[in-house]
């Protein structure tokens, strides 16, 4: 035990020898064998050649088209297309199957024309334009045979929007235009040969457009509500100047008012439902009025009906149900 004691001991203490290497880890690596251990790979080339910092040119993202909004005209005689003239989009026509005969039709020098379609006359060419962007778009047309330009809505500050063409009626033109009230966009029908302006109904329910038929009678208006909801009137029925009405969600506010006032005085108040029919007034419907069928009466203002379609029927069942619904 003793002689053991000492080699330990000694060991311990070095002994004069070489000291031994310090114990390792058995899960640590050891010293890297360069016969064993293959050296890293070298770093993989970079790429090499001639990289361009070179911006793309504002011109080729914003810049003019060579062609755009290409239409064929009603007649389908002309093909017509917006191109530069001078640097400004204007609108270019030429004979069907002879495209190198293209001239341009229009001579805007400031502002492009970005608008435009053929009239169902195939002779005349509508366009919408502004002065200096500030929105406020004019309708002009254009006649073919020699390029004249005239404003349909020449008002200064007022904006016009197309409502409706009809090949039925191919020089007459339905154009909303605030020329009034800023606000209100009045309907209006202009004659397109003429520039003549009738006004068929006046805006006073800020309704935002109106939905017209073939033969451009006012069908419905689109109103936004309060809580962004699109409200779909329908036109026909009224009979007289003032008549009060039950059709919109925005006459509740002053019949409920009214009501409360006749309750006020002790009496009770009701809600009779009916539709003009041959009694509306076409100035106030904007359409032509419709019965059961046609007829013809001894009166010298009178204007014979015309008659009633299903769609007309189950419009107007719709019409009282949604009354009675607010009743």
């Amino acid at each position: 035990m003793k002689k053991l004691l000492v080699l330990a001991l000694l060991a311990a203490c070095g002994g004069g020898g070489k000291a031994a290497p310090p114990p390792q880890d058995p899960g640590s690596p050891g010293p890297a064998d360069p016969e064993k251990d293959p050296a890293p790979e070298p770093e993989a080339p970079r790429a090499t050649g001639n990289p361009k910092a070179d911006l793309i040119p504002r011109s080729v993202l914003f810049g003019n088209p060579e062609r755009a909004a290409v239409r064929i005209s009603p007649d389908g005689k002309h093909l017509s297309w917006l191109a530069p003239k001078d640097g400004v989009l204007n609108v270019w026509v030429a004979p069907a199957g002879k495209l190198d005969e293209a001239k341009a039709v229009t001579s805007e020098t400031k502002r492009p024309i970005r608008i435009y379609f053929w009239a169902y006359t195939s002779k005349h060419l509508l366009y919408m334009q502004d002065a200096a962007g500030d929105e406020n778009y004019h309708v002009f047309r254009v006649d073919l045979e020699g390029g004249k330009t005239n404003d349909l809505t020449p008002f200064k500050g007022a904006r016009a929007t197309v409502a409706g063409m009809s090949d039925r009626q191919p020089t007459t033109l339905m154009v909303q235009i605030n020329d009034r009230k800023p606000e209100a966009m009045d309907l209006h029908k202009i004659d397109l040969l003429t520039g003549k302006r009738e006004l068929v109904v006046q805006n006073d329910d800020n309704l935002l457009d109106f939905t017209l038929d073939h033969k451009l009678r006012v069908r419905f208006a689109t109103k936004k509500l309060p809580d962004g909801a699109t409200q779909v009137l329908a036109f026909d029925g009224k009979a007289w100047q003032g008549e009060l009405g039950i059709d919109r969600d925005d006459c509740l506010p002053g019949l409920t008012k009214l009501a409360a006032r006749i309750r006020a005085g002790g009496a009770a108040s009701m809600v009779q439902l009916f539709h003009g029919g041959v009694r509306a007034d076409p100035k106030l419907t904007g359409e032509p009025t419709w019965s059961a069928s046609t007829w013809t009466e001894d009166a010298p203002t009178f204007v014979a009906p015309r008659p009633a379609a299903q769609e007309d029927i189950m419009r107007v069942i719709r019409q009282f149900a949604d009354a009675a619904a607010r009743a």
